[in-house]
């Protein structure tokens, strides 16, 4: 279980740096407008990945409870 959480905040560490660097690049290009479509996008985007993990932690939690009912 503890791997589990350790991977998940590994992801969102790597999420966060992707989304910082998204913003920055493409801010000096496009200018200062961008960072409010892309802070709605990263939001949007990180929304839907977090659900997906938390379903998946649900899906994994259930199969192993079902394991150790077994048991």
């Amino acid at each position: 279980m503890r791997k589990r959480s350790n991977s998940k905040w590994k992801f969102t560490e790597f999420a966060l740096k992707v989304g910082i660097g998204g913003l920055i690049v493409p801010s000096i290009t496009l200018g200062p407008n961008f960072y409010i479509i892309g802070g709605v996008l990263l939001l949007t985007l990180w929304a839907i990945v977090s659900d997906i993990m938390l379903m998946r932690d649900k899906k994994w939690n259930a199969s192993n409870n079902d394991e150790h009912q077994i048991e």
